[in-house]
């Protein structure tokens, strides 16, 4: 537990804590990297999922599921999957090289934008078991691109 929090080290009668060393500043940025992976693949999984059952489901039962989509056209249901996709996708671009950064960090924009207009509709609809699932999904998204805001 050394290495995770820093010693403490008495000297009179205050107590005072050491800088963390070299090897304790590495551990912490690595264990940072691997908790912003592992919510960049869980987002990226995610809107994966939503976006091939938007884009192979019928209507009706996008309606029965969903709600939103009994007024709104299947192509505009389709196209919004297809966004919805290329931003998964994107959140986890810099998997292939970190040239894609901004690719990864214009998805989490996209991201945190789309599900903060999800959240406005079904707050709109009184539909609040949506609305708590798309504000944990902007905070996710949001708190990717803080993260990832110094590579």
């Amino acid at each position: 537990m050394t290495l995770i929090f820093p010693t403490v080290a008495s000297r009179g009668s205050a107590a005072q804590t050491e800088p963390p060393s070299a090897v304790q500043l590495r551990l912490r940025a690595f264990q940072r990297h691997l908790a912003l992976w592992t919510l960049q693949a869980w987002l990226s999984m995610f809107f994966i999922g939503a976006a091939y059952a938007k884009l192979t489901s019928p209507s009706d039962l996008l309606v029965i599921l969903l709600g939103w989509p009994e007024g709104v056209d299947l192509a505009m249901v389709r196209a919004i999957s297809a966004v919805e996709l290329s931003l998964a996708i994107g959140i986890v671009a810099p998997l292939l090289t970190w040239r894609l950064a901004p690719v990864m960090a214009g998805s989490a924009i996209g991201l945190a934008g789309l599900t903060g207009f999800n959240l406005a509709l079904h707050l709109g609809r009184q539909e609040f078991g949506f609305a708590g699932l798309n504000l944990a999904l902007a905070a996710a998204a949001l708190a990717v691109l803080i993260g990832r805001r110094n590579r």
